[in-house]
């Protein structure tokens, strides 16, 4: 640092004055070359006769402020992403209540049951203190399983997934788990479902299986339901899979890992396990 700051010093010592705000640096700090940041001040010293003798120096260190200052500007801009996100599913929700409602008390019913569903998505974002969640937690967060415990398997590896992702996610399994509960494997006694997921080359596969449930059918139009299921999926890689089959309703969902943020989230799992381990070492 100190060659860094050697033409400063003759500059004064040739009788100038200095001042910088919030320059960079690179001290070292326990062995280690570092940034910092410093607002310095640098003036002669004369003596009688006019010879500088000396350098009036100070210095305070900012490196913490500015640290402070691109951290709160991060999080205002994440927070007007996520807002601008927000604000367009809920209207996208309200809009396709309004075409798929019999009435006034079905809009209100469906605009809650969907605003609900976003709420626990960004519970689980507030919840993982991040903008990544694990793919289990979000399933197991929206799917109402309390009563459905032995009926409902959900199974995959662990993976992380980003916060856009996350709520169309949520959306899609929501609704999924309301179709279930009204006409498919949660609408009788016996009927069961298993969710379950792999990894394949660069692509996410996740998959909804009914068994057991009452006798499903295709419907004879799209419903809003499955319009928002496609819609969100598209965002997410290729046209889901759905299927209505003699053994129950099948979805299959293919998504892109680059669309899911799945790389860069799997590598911040990897080291907050690291960070357990070392610390219960």
């Amino acid at each position: 640092m100190w060659d860094q700051l050697d033409p400063f010093f003759q500059k004064v010592l040739a009788g100038d004055s200095y001042y910088t705000e919030n320059a960079r640096y690179t001290p070292d700090r326990d062995g280690a070359m570092k940034d910092a940041y410093f607002t310095h001040s640098h003036s002669p010293i004369w003596d009688d006769t006019g010879i500088v003798r000396g350098i009036f120096l100070t210095v305070v260190e900012t490196t913490a402020q500015l640290e402070a200052e691109a951290r709160t500007e991060l999080l205002m801009g994440e927070l007007k992403h996520r807002m601008k996100n927000t604000l367009s599913v809920v209207q996208a929700i309200v809009n396709q209540s309004v075409r798929r409602a019999v009435s006034k008390d079905d809009v209100a019913a469906i605009i809650r049951t969907q605003i609900a569903a976003l709420d626990r998505a960004h519970d689980l974002l507030t919840q993982s203190n991040h903008d990544n969640a694990l793919l289990s937690a979000l399933i197991r967060g929206v799917l109402d399983m309390e009563g459905y415990e032995d009926r409902i398997i959900v199974e995959g590896p662990e993976v992380m997934i980003n916060s856009s992702a996350i709520i169309a996610l949520t959306l899609i399994f929501h609704e999924l788990n309301t179709n279930a509960m009204k006409y498919g494997a949660l609408a009788n006694e016996r009927g069961r479902i298993r969710i379950f997921w792999d990894l394949s080359g660069d692509i996410l596969r996740v998959f909804w299986q009914e068994n057991d449930g009452p006798a499903v059918a295709p419907p004879a139009r799209q419903g809003y339901g499955t319009r928002l299921i496609l819609a969100l999926a598209n965002e997410l890689g290729e046209v889901p899979q759905i299927d209505y089959l003699p053994v129950g309703f099948r979805f299959a969902l293919q998504a892109h890992l680059e669309k899911l943020g799945v790389k860069a989230a799997q590598q911040d799992l990897t080291e907050k396990q690291s960070s357990t381990n070392s610390q219960a070492s």
